[in-house]
């Protein structure tokens, strides 16, 4: 079974029949020829109405005609991909297209990012480029959160009704480089912007060759690339993986023309000395975002690009700004449970002093570890020296009157035996996903032990060695989906359900020793996997003794005595 993270944002690019270079024609001049088209809009097929008009006007779109819009659903995903996707499949995100000016390249804006949680718009373009993409601009957005993968399908439907023939081999080359990357980002200390960076200089040395009539060395290939680039640092596997993409790519038909390497050099402008650096306009003309860390002071933060704006608390204040890209600088990022890491950036933007009183002073933007992109903000209170995080998300709605019944969480111990230093939500009320299904519970229980869910990362990464089970599970928190490999020797998808429950003890194998121990839960995920092939699993989240969080999940391994059959594996959370 194929994880259908695909279905998720599977037409987030599907405007890009603004290149026919796909097709079988012999006559490859003819071919290659850029077409020029008007905007077309691509719709999730799952929207409702009022999200359709949502999605249009968060695009831009509202003006596109009928005609240039088409719906993409489950069973298109599968007749290009053939990953199981079908009429259950849930398909919201959407795109609109726009022809730019020759010479422009392939230019990608994520208008939604707070909804985007796993590809980057680098990513994007440069399997965009793949596809054969030329020239255009594509506008990316979804009302509810997806991982982001996958997100080229829906190009090709829109190709084949323009009467395009698809190369099915360049919807294999672009969906292995969203892959490998983020596979890359997991594995190694290497940035988004880096890997991009070997992914784009791999394709313009493929292409020199290819056009030229040269065979192409995939090894070879990637080690010149690897020379120029003697920052870079990759292991043996990313190495291998990279090789094989080379002779993919040798295989498509976009490698045969030069003009790709225009479209390359103008799309994927990466400086080697800015390996943090952050292209705020890949994400629309106005960003906002939400306190993570800090006091929350002020609640927001707006950046308005076209307009070299910066406004704060809806805006109550507003000042001007300038970006620029400065060499490294490692800096100290407040957390939310009070603790501080250290965070590398290269985006800057300068906010002058006079003007704002209290709020002033430069901000840096990064992507953190959860993927998101992020603000770095001085203490506008003054209460620390270290910088606040705030994330990309939906800007707060107006203050409304407390509830006269709504109770805070008391700290609670995270096992029998121990109390962590993080608070634990004991209230926790449910959160309503687009289509109005409970992704938790309602009920209000006397819950000690519950996990705090803002400790667990958006994209959360489990991880425990061993035989015969899966090493790392993936739980991607905005989307309520639980990914693990090596599940018995195959790939499983399940939906996540989160439940506070009365307390409960259980026995797990703990992570490093393997010694049992006894745990109390308050915190249950219910996994129902996406193809109804086993029956549904019941896992534990827990706040462990190292104050990390924990996931208890069912021996998959077996082979024990008879009185530990109920004895759980503990995974713990990456930081």
């Amino acid at each position: 079974m194929k994880f259908k993270k695909s279905a998720l944002l599977v037409c987030a690019l599907s405007g890009l029949v603004a290149a026919p270079v796909l097709t079988a024609v012999v006559n490859h001049s003819t071919v290659y020829a850029q077409t020029q088209v008007q905007p077309m809009l691509s719709l999730g097929a799952s929207l409702n109405v009022q999200q359709a008009d949502q999605t249009k006007a968060l695009l831009g779109a509202n003006s596109v005609a009928l005609a240039k819009t088409i719906y993409v659903d489950g069973p298109t995903i599968n007749r290009y991909l053939n990953d199981g996707s079908n009429i259950n499949t849930a398909v919201y995100s959407s795109a609109l297209i726009q022809p730019l000016p020759a010479g422009s390249g392939v230019q990608v804006q994520v208008v939604t990012p707070q909804n985007i949680l796993l590809v980057k718009p680098t990513t994007y373009q440069n399997a965009a480029i793949t596809s054969g993409a030329k020239d255009v601009l594509i506008k990316i957005a979804t009302v509810t959160p997806v991982t982001g993968e996958g997100a080229l399908t829906g190009v090709y439907a829109l190709l084949e009704q323009a009467g395009i023939k698809v190369d099915k081999q360049a919807i294999v080359v672009a969906e292995k480089e969203i892959k490998i990357v983020e596979d890359a980002k997991k594995s190694t200390d290497i940035t988004d912007n880096q890997i991009n960076k070997l992914i784009a200089e791999i394709k313009t040395e493929v292409t020199n060759l290819v056009s030229s009539g040269n065979a192409v060395d995939g090894n070879e290939v990637v080690k010149k690339v690897l020379a120029n680039n003697p920052t870079i640092k990759l292991p043996a596997s990313t190495f291998e993986v990279l090789k094989q993409l080379a002779l993919d790519y040798a295989r498509t038909e976009v490698a045969k023309h030069t003009d790709t390497i225009k479209q390359i050099q103008k799309s994927i402008d990466v400086s080697e000395n800015h390996p943090y650096a952050v292209d705020l306009s890949q994400y629309g003309d106005r960003v906002g975002f939400v306190a993570k860390s800090g006091s929350g002071y002020p609640s927001d933060i707006v950046v308005s690009l076209s307009e070299g704006k910066i406004s704060y608390e809806r805006g109550t204040a507003v000042g001007h700004f300038t970006a620029e890209n400065i060499s490294t600088r490692a800096i100290d990022v407040l957390n939310p449970d009070g603790t501080t890491r250290q965070v590398n950036v290269n985006t800057i933007l300068h906010v002058p002093v006079s003007g704002l009183g209290d709020l002033s002073g430069d901000i840096f933007v990064f992507v953190n570890r959860d993927n998101q992109l992020a603000l770095a903000t001085p203490d506008y209170s003054g209460s620390t020296a270290v910088y606040l995080e705030y994330v990309v998300g939906e800007l707060p709605v107006q203050a409304a009157p407390v509830e006269s019944s709504e109770t805070v969480a008391p700290v609670a111990p995270a096992e029998t035996t121990e109390t962590p230093a993080v608070p634990a939500e004991t209230t926790e009320m449910p959160v309503t996903s687009e289509t109005n299904e409970p992704v938790a519970t309602t009920e209000v229980v006397d819950a000690p032990y519950a996990v705090d869910m803002d400790l667990v990362h958006d994209q959360g990464f489990f991880k425990r060695e061993g035989m015969n089970i899966p090493e790392e599970i993936e739980y991607y928190k905005g989307i309520s989906t639980l990914i693990m490999n090596n599940y018995y020797g195959g790939h499983f998808e399940g939906k996540a359900e989160l439940h506070t429950i009365p307390t409960k003890e259980i026995r797990v194998f703990s992570h490093e020793t393997n010694e049992i121990r006894t745990v109390s839960v308050n915190t249950m995920l219910e996994i129902t996997p996406t193809d109804g092939g086993v029956e549904r699993m019941m896992f534990y989240l827990f706040v462990n003794r190292d104050n990390k969080v924990s996931l208890a999940t069912p021996n998959f391994a077996g082979n024990v005595e008879p009185d530990q059959t109920d004895v759980m594996l503990e995974y713990v959370q990456e930081d």
